[in-house]
């Protein structure tokens, strides 16, 4: 079973990865292992639900957890949607929703399949150039009630960036020229986020803040080990778990922020 950052590393040993994606699991690696525990806690829940108990996986936007998700056999299903990443392979069970994101605010041309138990959405929101509120809306839709949705975005307001501000350096990067990775055009808090999600009409369940991005730099490490002393709002990543209602399930309104 996939579980650790080395275990996650080996997996993907035998892949024809060039550099540049061989950099980005080595870097997103513990975020990984983060991510699955998440998703492992939310299936347990799911399985202890006779609602949920499909075992239907929905991952937005395509990329080694997908695979992570299908090779470890997490669920029957484990969907994609977005554009697709032909690297990541579906099995029979499997199939990708091609989807622009950015087109979720036309409800009518929204997909349309069978609902969901779990959809996970880990560093995509970060991504789009467009309101989140009908993302979110979108992912709501698509989940079954008492659902989970799972989702990661690095911290807007993490104390390396606050560092950088102080000194006069703009800690976000620039816009690539490129339409399916032009980096970031937004990053958020985890109050943001939370509201994002309420909005939509889920309930916040748990929020997590970690500093579980790989850097080699001498004070990256040094903040990673020192992490779990500073408050969660400093810390470089965030997960947000949240649930969609039953008729009754209220929001516990709880944010670790």
């Amino acid at each position: 079973m996939v579980a650790d950052y080395q275990s996650i590393i080996s997996h993907f040993s035998d892949w024809e990865l060039d550099d540049e994606a061989r950099s980005y699991l080595r870097f997103h690696a513990r975020r990984y292992a983060f991510l699955l525990d998440t998703l492992r806690a939310c299936l347990d829940a799911c399985r202890s639900d006779p609602r949920l108990a499909g075992g239907r996986i929905l991952d937005v936007g395509p990329s080694f957890p997908t695979q992570l998700m299908r090779d470890d056999n997490l669920a029957g299903t484990v969907d994609s949607l977005g554009f697709q990443d032909r690297r990541f392979r579906c099995r029979e069970s499997d199939r990708h929703i091609e989807y622009d994101l950015t087109e979720a605010g036309d409800a009518a041309d929204r997909p349309r399949p069978a609902p969901y138990d779990i959809i996970v959405m880990a560093e995509v929101i970060e991504h789009l150039p467009v309101a989140p509120g009908p993302v979110f809306e979108l992912l709501s839709g698509m989940l079954k009630p008492r659902g989970f949705l799972i989702v990661q975005t690095p911290n807007a307001c993490s104390l390396p960036k606050r560092l950088r501000m102080l000194v006069g350096r703009n800690p976000f990067e620039m816009i690539r020229d490129r339409r399916q990775s032009a980096g970031h055009f937004r990053e958020y808090t985890t109050r943001e986020l939370a509201d994002l999600v309420r909005a939509a009409g889920l309930s916040v369940s748990s929020t997590a803040a970690a500093n579980y991005f790989l850097r080699k730099t001498r004070s990256s490490r040094l903040f990673r080990l020192l992490g779990p002393l500073f408050p969660p709002s400093l810390r470089d990543g965030i997960t947000v778990c949240a649930r969609k209602a039953d008729g009754g399930n209220p929001d516990n309104g709880f944010v670790n922020e």
